[in-house]
């Protein structure tokens, strides 16, 4: 199993990840997540 994280912070007190992973900030995970697999030659599916 394979986990790809993105690691958020915030200096703010109210601070919710889920509110602050955009679509694009998704679509970069998702896009690392298949180059990664690709070049070491992992054939396993994924899912966000």
């Amino acid at each position: 199993m394979l986990h790809f994280i993105e690691v958020k912070s915030s200096k703010l007190g109210t601070f919710d990840p889920v509110y602050n992973v955009t679509s694009g900030k998704l679509r970069k995970v998702i896009n690392s997540a298949q180059y990664y697999l690709k070049v070491k030659r992992i054939d396993m599916a994924f899912s966000i």
